[in-house]
Formats: structure tokens, C-alpha cells, sequence
């Protein structure tokens, strides 16, 4: 058994070494390490588009289904840092973490506790308080980013 550095460069390089073998599943459906490995990518791809790079803070609103790990993972992949945020967090509670970390996207369900939460940061701390205005992603389309396999580079040329 081989060991790797990560988490997901064990999914990558088992997407190569067995992509059908199941590697995740939540309550609706299950994925095998090809179809995870093309939805980190895929997602990381996206998330770079829209600013996620070394050492950026995502802020993820917690649920308990295969996007969120693969949320997980494609902001590892990038270097980011994922920041979890309990689920129903108190406006308050998200304008804080969103405050203290300055993460350039917020990925949950609902855009308008996005702007909730920046408005509190804007009442409570001035507009330069937050360097620049997080986005926002829904959580239900983070595992729609998928790559076909053969537009994916091997692990070992990442």
C-alpha cells in the first residue's frame, strides 16, 4: 500500500490506477475516484477563475453531501484554505469568519446571507474592514464542474 502526501493526490492518482473503484457517496449517489478526481479538478479550474489562489480563504457552509468534500479537496488542490462554516451560522457568526479570514468566495446555499453578512462587516466595521467583496457559489453545483478524464493532466504533470 502506497502512502501519499494528501488526500487528494491519492484520489488522483487512484482516478488513474482505478477509476471505477468507489470512492465517496452521500445519500443521493455515489462516485467512483474517475468522477471525483473530474469534479476536483474540474471545481478547481472554476474556483481559480474566480480568484482562488495559494493561501485565498474560501469560507464553505457545511452539508453533508459529496460537494462539500469535493469543495474540500478542490480548494486543497489549489493550495487555498478551506474555512468551514456550521451550517444555519448566525449572520453575525458569518460576517466574522467571513471578516477575520478576508475569503475571496463564499460556497453555500444562499447568496442573500452573503450580502446579510456583509452588511453587518460594512455596520460594524467600515467598508475597508473586508478588502474586497467576497462571491458567492451555490454549494448544489459544486460537483457539476467535471472535466472529461482525457482533458485532465496525470497527477505527476500537475
Amino acid at each position: 500500500m502506497k502512502l501519499y502526501p494528501s488526500v487528494v493526490q491519492h484520489i488522483a492518482h487512484n482516478s488513474y490506477a482505478d477509476p471505477e473503484r468507489l470512492c465517496m457517496a452521500d445519500s443521493r449517489s455515489a462516485f467512483s475516484y474517475g468522477e471525483v478526481w473530474s469534479r476536483i479538478y474540474g471545481l478547481s479550474q472554476r474556483l481559480q477563475e474566480l480568484g482562488v489562489t495559494r493561501e485565498r480563504c474560501v469560507a464553505v457552509e457545511c452539508s453533508q453531501n459529496a460537494g462539500y468534500m469535493i469543495c474540500e479537496f478542490a480548494i486543497q488542490l489549489l493550495g487555498g484554505v478551506f474555512v468551514p462554516i456550521e451550517k444555519n451560522a448566525a449572520t453575525g457568526r458569518l460576517a466574522e469568519i467571513l471578516s477575520d479570514t478576508q475569503a475571496v468566495l463564499y460556497i453555500g446555499k444562499d447568496p442573500a446571507k452573503l450580502s446579510a453578512a456583509l452588511d453587518t462587516i460594512q455596520t460594524s466595521c467600515g467598508p475597508s474592514q473586508h478588502s474586497a467583496t467576497p462571491g458567492f457559489m451555490d454549494i448544489s453545483r459544486a460537483a457539476d464542474f467535471a472535466y472529461a478524464p482525457e482533458d485532465i493532466p496525470p497527477p505527476d504533470e500537475m
